[in-house]
This record gives C-alpha cells, sequence and structure tokens, in this order.
C-alpha cells in the first residue's frame, strides 16, 4: 500500500479518483489546492504525489517545486494532470492528458514503482531532469540546499496555523488576524523556495551573476 498526495480542486474528479485509488488498496490524503497540499505534505509524507497542475491559489507546479526544496520530498515521484496541452516548462514523471480513464492513472502509479519492492520508495526513483526555469527540478546542488531546514519550518507552520484557522472557524471566532499570519507565512515559503532557485540557477550556470550580489549591500550603521 502507497501513500499517495492526490491534489485537485475539481472536488468530483477528487472524490472519484480517490475512490479509485483507494480501491486498489492505497491510501489517500486528499487536498483541493497547491497551499493544502504542502500543509498535507508535511503531515502526512507522501510516497507518490499526484496533483492538477492548474489550481487556484497555488498551482500545481509551484506547489512541487517548493516540496522539492526539501531533501525529503526531492525522490518523490510525481504523476501531473492537466485539461490542456502541456506546454513547455512542466515536467514530471508522468503527465496525463485531463480527461483520462482511472485506469491510467493506476497503470503510471504502478510503472514508477514497479522496479523496486520497497515500499517506502526510498530508492534511487530519479525524476525526468527538470530544466532550470520549470518550477521544477531533479537534483539539486549543495549549494541550493541552504534554504531547506528554513522551508521545511515554514511548512510545518503553514500545517499547525491551517489547524488553528479551523479550530478558530469551528469556534465561530473571527479569523481576519489569523489569516492574515497564514497568508505571510506561504508568502515567506515562496520567497524561500524562488531564493533556493536563484542559488540553484548559480550553481548550476556559474557565469550567472550570484545571487548576492544581487540584492543591495546593508547600509553601514
Amino acid at each position: 500500500m502507497l501513500r499517495i498526495l492526490l491534489v485537485d480542486d475539481d472536488t468530483n474528479l477528487r472524490d472519484a479518483l480517490e475512490a479509485v485509488i483507494v480501491a486498489a488498496g492505497h491510501d489517500v490524503v486528499p487536498a483541493g489546492n497547491g497551499l493544502e497540499a504542502l500543509a498535507a505534505a508535511v503531515t502526512c509524507p507522501p510516497q507518490v504525489i499526484v496533483s492538477d497542475v492548474h489550481m487556484p491559489v497555488l498551482e500545481g507546479p509551484e506547489m512541487l517545486h517548493i516540496l522539492r526544496a526539501v531533501p525529503q520530498f526531492l525522490q518523490v515521484p510525481v504523476v501531473l494532470m492537466s485539461g490542456v496541452q502541456a506546454t513547455a516548462g512542466i515536467f514530471a514523471d508522468r503527465l496525463l492528458r485531463k480527461p483520462f480513464e482511472p485506469a491510467t492513472l493506476l497503470e503510471s502509479i504502478s510503472s514508477l514503482v514497479e522496479s523496486t519492492d520497497d515500499p517506502s520508495l526510498e530508492v534511487s526513483l530519479a525524476p525526468t531532469p527538470f530544466p532550470i526555469g520549470s518550477g521544477l527540478h531533479a537534483e539539486v546542488p549543495a549549494a541550493a540546499t541552504e534554504c531547506a531546514a528554513h522551508i521545511r519550518r515554514g511548512l510545518q507552520l503553514i500545517g499547525e496555523q491551517e489547524t488553528h484557522l479551523d479550530e478558530l472557524r469551528r469556534r465561530r471566532i473571527n479569523t481576519s488576524v489569523a489569516q492574515q499570519e497564514y497568508d505571510a507565512l506561504v508568502g515567506c515559503v515562496i520567497a524561500l523556495a524562488r531564493l533556493e532557485t536563484a542559488a540553484m540557477a548559480t550553481e548550476v550556470f556559474p557565469g550567472l551573476p550570484s545571487l548576492r550580489q544581487r540584492l543591495p549591500r546593508p547600509r553601514a550603521q
């Protein structure tokens, strides 16, 4: 049995796919958008990610890019789903064009893991190499891991704040301040992920100006 993170803003499709995946013997962690998926990934680390490409709040490729910045999620196989023709720069282990038969998704998941008998998937299932700027990458250079711990902590805080928001809503307490804090956390994590991308680009393409060179120097006190 695999733990599969299933992300799609179409509730009907997500529920239908969840039923099929569960019937096949797997455990499903559902999420309605990229932000929900980030919190879910921290709470229940997935062994496979199945995500829609275009979603409100945070789209699939950017959500995956943030997760890829954390080494824990670097080797997790990914299946992306899209209702439009795939565009250059969007890559995954599998890309399914909607609509598709549910069996096609199950076959895609099976084909990603059939090369190993290890149910934890802690093997070298390296995804297809992702070009810089695609939002995904298969291998993070050493210089690009500086933000990983902060991103991981940010994801944990997002999950905790989401739980806090749910509790406030349940008790019918005004959530405006808590929502602002939640939005700020999300913005910080996204910014850190983009900094990590810049660091990786500098490592892979040494001719590019470094991130520190592009940032303004602090004023002397």
